[in-house]
């Protein structure tokens, strides 16, 4: 019986063989840290959030183009409720690592006091269970049944502290204000651990230099398409920062590191309420919360001008039945640029929206029907481009090799030659 071929798992490698090169991007996908990572070098660029489904306030602060900008529409600025108007009454508790009760810190203590003396830098204030989804609206709704059927709960009343750096081992490194952006997004109803921990990653981002932006989102029915498009009632977050105030942004930003401030400062659409926390004094982050609403001004500006690109196709329709005749349901593109695209006719790429009504727009609105006397133009052009003497630059008229450019070519040839034979005569 032959013996067992054994598999080697060190390869040895002569020293005068060339040396295995790993590209880093390759390791940097295989090492995706729970918390803040090693800051860059200064030769790195910060990383760029995309623009995705939500609106992300720092993208939209620097943008340099409004298009694709229309989500900042329907935010306005948010003014949670003071601490010194509100009654509600809270417990206080201390407890382990983990979360569990170890004793009674404070009972029936106001916000106002919490606040002031029981939450500060590296002590991140938490509820001790997780609220119901769309719980707010459900108040809401039973306000006129008097004031028991508004009474929160008691075991939503119970709150801890957790501390800094509990989930994860400590960086020794400190940032130097040049990391890319990180977002920490939280539902009302996001279980505790979560909380806690989504907390934890925003405070060793903060302290490592990175920017956060925070969203915090209200749970409930699927939207409509058109309320997606449409701000939503502020009192929904207006009773949550009365009653919870771990959810609040200024219980939120006091936990976090010594010298951290507003970016840019909390707005809302009714459903959400944002903000970016970090160094205001870092480079690039000047103005950011003025520019927000400049971006906001440009965009409405341009939807009114007609020249606002990619809008959604219900708020393209809302915007034809008010008689703005510049905006189609069949593309995305107004109807100057779609004109400019397609009127020419030609081979041209159709996106997937157009792809499916493009009959449809031959017969209703047209922006993609191409104009025969815009198609005339277009081969003028070409027919003069082989003419020698119409082109400005001498790379114009390349690739029109044909007869007639033979031709011109062929006659020319000529008469240089003829030229030259009657000097040399």
């Amino acid at each position: 019986m032959p013996p067992k071929i054994r598999i080697p798992t060190v390869e040895f490698r002569s020293l005068l063989l060339p040396p295995v090169r790993v590209p880093i991007r390759a390791l940097q996908t295989l090492y995706r840290p729970q918390c803040a990572s090693h800051v860059p070098r200064s030769a790195c660029p910060t990383q760029r959030l995309e623009q995705r489904r939500a609106l992300n306030l720092y993208k939209t602060a620097k943008a340099k183009t409004v298009l694709g900008q229309h989500k900042v529409l329907t935010f306005t600025p948010y003014e949670y409720p003071r601490l010194e108007d509100l009654s509600h009454k809270v417990r206080f508790w201390e407890t382990t690592k983990k979360g569990a009760k170890e004793g009674l810190i404070a009972d029936n203590i106001s916000l106002q006091e919490l606040y002031d003396n029981h939450v500060k830098d590296g002590e991140m204030l938490w509820c001790m269970d997780a609220l119901k989804k769309g719980m707010a609206q459900g108040y809401l709704d039973n306000e006129d049944q008097g004031e028991a059927s508004m009474s929160v709960p008691e075991n939503l009343r119970e709150f801890s502290i957790t501390k800094a750096h509990t989930f994860t081992k400590p960086k020794t490194k400190k940032g130097k204000n040049i990391g890319g952006l990180k977002n920490i997004i939280l539902n009302e109803s996001s279980p505790t651990e979560f909380y806690r921990l989504s907390l934890d990653r925003a405070y060793q981002f903060l302290e490592h230099g990175c920017p956060v932006e925070f969203r915090l989102r209200l749970q409930g029915r699927p939207l409509l398409k058109e309320e997606r498009i449409m701000a939503a009632n502020p009192r929904r977050w207006q009773w949550m920062h009365s009653h919870f105030p771990h959810l609040r942004p200024d219980f939120i930003m006091k936990g976090m590191p010594k010298g951290t401030a507003y970016v840019i400062e909390p707005v809302s659409d009714g459903r959400s309420v944002q903000w970016v926390a970090g160094n205001p004094d870092a480079p690039g982050h000047e103005g950011l919360n003025n520019r927000i609403f400049k971006i906001k001004g440009a965009v409405a500006h341009s939807v009114k001008q007609g020249k606002q690109a990619m809008l959604p196709k219900i708020m393209r329709g809302k915007l034809r039945e008010s008689g703005m005749d510049a905006y189609s349901t069949n593309t995305g593109l107004p109807k100057e640029q779609a004109r400019a695209k397609y009127g020419k006719g030609g081979k041209v790429t159709y996106g997937g929206e157009e792809t499916k009504y493009l009959k449809r727009d031959a017969e209703t609105d047209g922006f993609m029907t191409p104009d025969p006397a815009l198609r005339q133009s277009r081969a003028r052009v070409r027919r003069e481009l082989n003419d020698e003497s119409q082109r400005k630059m001498h790379w114009q008229g390349r690739g029109h090799i044909g007869s007639a450019l033979n031709e011109q070519k062929k006659a020319a040839r000529e008469k240089q030659k003829a030229e030259f034979e009657g000097k040399s005569k």
